[in-house]
């Protein structure tokens, strides 16, 4: 059975965050995710104290990013770690979006490197 060895979260976000402020907005982001869908609440129980969790933020342009140009984004992002990208909705890709509380929009990409 493949272990998951580390959670890639990337976020789309309209303005940049410090790690912990980006950290938090994705708990909050996995979270409601988790709650709408069991797959991937599946795979975040899978998590141990090995699990590595990796962030990045970006800031989002909506005349820019389409969804394909968020998932490039983040295959970009994996490359550079020398992770190979082979996103599997539903099972080791999901994407969510939400409104922050000025109504601004936020997407976060999350990635599950299973090996």
């Amino acid at each position: 059975m493949p272990t998951l060895k580390t959670i890639y979260m990337m976020a789309f976000t309209p303005a940049k965050m410090d790690n912990n402020m980006l950290m938090g907005v994705c708990k909050m982001a996995a979270d409601r995710l988790s709650a709408k869908d069991r797959a991937f609440a599946q795979r975040m129980e899978l998590m141990t104290r090995d699990t590595r969790i990796t962030l990045s933020n970006q800031l989002h342009i909506s005349t820019m990013h389409t969804p394909q140009v968020m998932q490039n984004t983040l295959g970009g992002w994996l490359k550079n770690e020398n992770v190979p990208f082979d996103p599997v909705p539903g099972d080791t890709f999901f994407a969510h979006g939400l409104k922050d509380p000025k109504g601004m929009d936020n997407f976060f990409l999350f990635y599950f490197h299973m090996q």
